[in-house]
């Protein structure tokens, strides 16, 4: 991919709804190429993912850069995703990389923008929260509330609502791109895998807070069944059956385990399970 500037950024959105989603096996071994220096796979994986990179540079649009240089940002950010994303995790990119690409367009922001000028009191503020949510998104895979922000800031909650309005760009009006109707960018392309790709996302950090409650709450075995009969952590479903004679016991037996284990699970965490499964 080239870097865009405003005269191809209309191209551009035409362009990125060609490229299809890929598979969790695609875009594994994507990586494995990519990481190995393979060009067109580390092409293959920012194409895939281009339609989530823009739906967060529409965000930040309006801060005083243009939404295509967030948008070359929120590459730099991906690749750099690629470079340090662990194969061992067994969670999809998009997950992993969220943080990443949002870390690059703002430090993009922080570092340019002339739009918003800001005291040294409120850029402190904006660092310091910037920082929290970043350290937050990367421990926990989803954005802290307004009210974890000020225990970990130290902040009231109505200065955390103050800089999180900026940091958001709730401000900001959207950029338009000079048609005859005055239509903005995303009335024009409007984005139809947007839901698809912000729910792929949920489920992901759903399942990702599931496995942390299967490490405490199951023991090993139990956590196998659970995991290979759902099909969950970028495993394939499989039948009681296989799973017994993995484990070298009955399709009965295997039954029996995962009633057992899905009895634990529902007590505290019915709503969550009923989610995932």
């Amino acid at each position: 991919m080239s870097y865009i500037d405003e005269q191809s950024l209309k191209v551009f959105l035409e362009e990125i709804y060609k490229y299809p989603l890929l598979t969790a096996e695609e875009e594994r071994e994507l990586i494995k190429r990519a990481k190995k220096g393979d060009i067109e796979a580390r092409n293959k994986l920012i194409n895939s993912n281009l339609r989530y990179i823009y739906k967060m540079a529409k965000k930040y649009s309006g801060m005083g850069i243009p939404i295509s240089d967030l948008i070359n940002e929120g590459v730099l950010g991906l690749i750099k995703a690629i470079e340090k994303y662990d194969l061992k995790r067994r969670v999809r990119l998009l997950t992993y990389a969220t943080s990443w690409i949002r870390q690059s367009m703002m430090k993009a922001l922080t570092e340019q923008s002339r739009a918003i000028k800001l005291n040294s009191s409120i850029k402190g503020k904006l660092d310091k929260v910037r920082r929290a949510m970043e350290d937050y998104y990367q421990k926990y895979q989803r954005e802290p509330s307004e009210e974890e922000l000020a225990q970990i800031t130290g902040m009231s909650i109505e200065e955390v609502k103050e800089v999180v309005n900026i940091y958001k760009g709730q401000f900001s009006i959207d950029e338009l791109i000079g048609d005859e109707n005055g239509r903005t960018i995303e009335e024009t392309f409007p984005d139809p895998f947007e839901e698809e790709i912000e729910e792929k996302i949920k489920k992901e950090e759903r399942i990702n807070r599931f496995m942390d409650i299967l490490e405490r709450e199951l023991n090993e075995r139990e956590r196998k069944i659970i995991i290979e009969y759902y099909g969950l952590h970028m495993h394939e479903p499989k039948t009681l059956e296989q799973i017994g004679k993995e484990l070298g016991i009955s399709r009965e037996r295997v039954r029996q385990i995962k009633e057992r284990a899905l009895r634990k699970l529902k007590f505290k965490y019915g709503h969550l399970l009923k989610a995932i499964i």
